[in-house]
């Protein structure tokens, strides 16, 4: 859901995110950073005395009007107006070049890996399994894939809340699995991939999943939706109907999670950082997030 960042130019930018949120730096992201800043400081000093040259040149030129032949002195000003063009012109392409160089080191230090984030997710889906006596394998891809900090801050709670979704309604308990002819463990699934500028980030579980025709009978029942608009649903109009706000098609919903309860607020922090949620499910079979 969201842009990757420039491309980190060697050891410069890999920090890691430590304890309480802390980002451990590369000692040569660091030493780069201090050099350019040391050169952008010089440049600025360079650029203070140009004000004073040109206010000299001013002043020469108001002398040479009053003289009785100023064409010699004014060819004179005019090269050296030139020659001061041409330094400030030189100057503001190497401060350019190296505003834009130390804004790309600083970007691509906030870019960093999912893996924490992923370990984190896939512990809290483990826990919660333990918690409510199922039994679930965690498999995680994409660990390697990099993400703003800040965009992965925001999408916490939204994924946390889509995992809990995933083992609170999503697995079956073993009984109900093994009755099924499924495998007794259920498994969830918690993968990142980069597309182009952008990074999709998947949770999906092979448990119970979703029954579309569900779904639209509770919203029919609720006035969500029209009966005669409900009736021309496809499947994935139908499931989009679960971002509703506060929809739900259970009557309780536990402490843990409500299938469908929170997606509204899931997909509003989606937009908010550029991105987008979309859900696909099979009866019997799992749901995609």
């Amino acid at each position: 859901p969201a842009p990757t960042g420039p491309p980190a130019a060697g050891p410069a930018a890999a920090p890691a995110t430590a304890a309480g949120g802390e980002i451990r730096l590369d000692p040569a992201a660091v030493d780069a950073m201090a050099d350019r800043a040391t050169r952008l400081r010089i440049l600025s000093l360079g650029a203070a005395a140009f004000p004073a040259r040109l206010t000299e040149l001013a002043r020469l030129a108001e002398q040479a009007v009053h003289e009785d032949h100023p064409g010699q002195v004014l060819a004179v000003l005019a090269t050296s107006i030139r020659r001061q063009a041409l330094e400030i012109e030189a100057g503001q392409r190497r401060l350019r070049r190296l505003a834009e160089s130390h804004l790309e080191t600083i970007l691509s230090l906030q870019v960093q890996p999912l893996s924490g984030f992923f370990h984190t997710l896939a512990r809290h889906a483990r826990e919660l399994a333990r918690a409510l006596g199922r039994e679930v394998e965690v498999v995680t891809r994409g660990d390697e894939t990099r993400l703003d900090r800040r965009i992965a801050r925001e999408l916490e709670e939204a994924l946390l809340h889509t995992v809990r979704n995933a083992v609170d309604h999503g697995i079956e308990p073993p009984e109900a699995r093994v009755a099924a002819g499924k495998p007794r463990d259920g498994k969830v699934r918690i993968e990142a991939a980069a597309m182009g500028a952008r990074v999709r980030i998947v949770v999906a579980d092979d448990g119970a999943g979703i029954d579309p025709s569900q779904i639209v009978a509770v919203a029919v029942a609720r006035g969500v939706i029209d009966a005669d608009d409900a009736r021309s649903l496809s499947r994935d109009e139908a499931l989009r109907l679960l971002f509703t706000p506060d929809f739900s098609t259970r009557d309780e919903v536990s402490e843990v999670s409500g299938r469908g309860v929170g997606l509204d607020a899931v997909a509003a922090v989606a937009g908010r950082v550029g991105g987008s949620v979309s859900i696909a499910s099979q009866p019997g079979q799992g749901t995609t997030v």
